[in-house]
């Protein structure tokens, strides 16, 4: 399992889930608060969790566009990130629209 840091001041409101080193899908905020209160104590994470398919993982040397297009075919606003089967990270269209926007602010500059 990727370490807590990985994870922490993404501003991603997405956790992996799993045991082990193996990760078995995300749970995001707004997921469990849709589960209605008088389930939370019955329901399992499992059961209201995302899988994580491969549609849901990218490696780390994937370029920025073609993460993008992979969040936009698998329908989702974020992709775990691994090198070889550990998942090193979480990537999200947020934290790439930033990028992108500091990027950009970057090279308007005056050399």
């Amino acid at each position: 399992m990727p370490s807590r840091s990985s994870f922490c001041g993404t501003g991603s409101a997405v956790f992996p889930w799993g045991h082990g080193a193996e990760i078995e899908g995300l749970v995001s905020l707004a997921q469990l608060t849709h589960c209605p209160g008088e389930e939370r104590a019955v329901r399992t994470v499992r059961e209201i969790m995302r899988p994580a398919a491969d549609t849901l993982k990218i490696s780390a040397n994937t370029s920025i566009s073609d993460a993008l297009r992979k969040m936009v075919s698998a329908d989702g606003g974020r992709l775990l990130v691994t090198e070889g089967n550990r998942v090193v990270g979480l990537i999200t269209r947020s934290l790439i629209t930033r990028f992108i926007q500091v990027k950009t602010e970057l090279e308007e500059e005056p050399g």
